[in-house]
Order: C-alpha cells, then structure tokens, then sequence
C-alpha cells in the first residue's frame, strides 16, 4: 500500500502527504493568478479616481475664474482711481508749496534731521504738462547715514516727493570717533494735477 491512497477501516480514502501538497499547490496558484488579475485593477481605478479629483478640482477653479477675474478688475478700478489721490498733492500752488514744506520738515522730523533752511522756488515756465511740479530748496548738515534716511523718507512718501538736485560737500572730516558731517543743499518737488483750485 503507497502513502498516497490509505485505507480508513470505514473504507475511505485518506489524502496521503503528497496529494495534500498538490492541493496547496494548486490553489496557491489560483490565489497568485486571482492577485495577478485584479492588482492591475486596482491600480487602474486608484488612476482613474486621482485623475477624476485632479479634473474635479480644475473644475472647481474655471468655475471660480469669473469671481476673481471681476475682483481683479474691481480693484484695479480703484487702484486706477486712487493713484491721483495718493501721488499728487491737491489744489492750487500756494496750498501745494505749504503742503510739500510741512511734509518735507515731517520726514526730517522723523530720521533726527535737523533742516537749516527751506525755502519756496517759483513756479517753472508753463510747458502744458498735466503735472505741475512745485519745487522746494533745503539745506541741512548731517551724517552720511542721516541723510541716506532723509532720502528714502522722500523717496517713500505719498503724495509723490522726489529730489531734482542734490549737492554734497563735507564740513567737517571724520574722526575715529566721529561721524564726518555733510553739507547738503536739495531741491524737492511734489506734483499736484492741472486744473486744481487756484491754479
């Protein structure tokens, strides 16, 4: 009698070692040929589903676009419509040239700079531009990095104030314990619009 087919006293067949092993076998192969059909599936709908999320969400963005193209043009009107406001100075040429002086002693005001002396230019020749520049001259002492503040407060300020000339000559040379000071004279200008009231 062989291992593979054993008589039970009721007259069965017992499965020996080796026909068991076949079994494992066989379905082991089946579980594997299972597996190997259904991974390329999944991996094809996990594909399927993060591409229709992408499309989804691109979905949600063009949906979006009208909202924040008509917020952009929105705003871009009102930056339109507050540049004037917020560069140029308003009203005729006296009420500008007091403005752009009290703003010019503001700024000198905040770095610690002490003015000598400001004083109104005249008005240039008419050309017919829309920006009329009123023009002020300044002369101060101060140190290199005083007047680098001073410069960079006009350059920021609004309404617009910009330095036309700007002449530097040292007064006293530094020392290994001091700073040297500078000599300034500076011509600042503001602008205010054509038209404005006692222009």
């Amino acid at each position: 009698m062989t291992a593979d087919a054993v008589k039970t006293k009721a007259g069965k067949d017992k499965i020996g070692p080796t026909r068991l092993t076949g079994h494992m076998a066989v379905a082991g192969l089946f579980i594997l040929l299972i597996a190997g059909l259904s991974l390329p599936h999944l991996g094809d709908i996990r594909d399927r589903q993060q591409d229709l999320a992408r499309k989804r969400m691109l979905l949600d963005r063009l949906e979006d676009l009208p909202k924040t193209e008509q917020a952009i043009r929105e705003r871009l009107l009102v930056l339109a419509e507050d540049t004037p406001r917020l560069s140029l100075y308003r009203g005729g040429h006296a009420e500008v040239m007091r403005l752009v002086q009290r703003d010019i002693r503001r700024i000198a005001t905040d770095v610690s700079l002490r003015l000598s002396s400001v004083r109104a230019i005249g008005a240039a020749p008419d050309t017919g531009q829309m920006l009329l520049p009123v023009a002020v001259r300044l002369t101060f002492t101060a140190t290199q990095p005083d007047l680098m503040a001073f410069l960079r407060g006009l350059e920021a300020h609004a309404p617009l104030t910009r330095v036309r000339q700007l002449s530097v000559r040292v007064q006293n040379a530094s020392t290994p314990s001091q700073a040297a000071r500078l000599q300034v004279t500076a011509e600042v200008v503001g602008f205010r619009e054509r038209g404005g009231a006692g222009a």
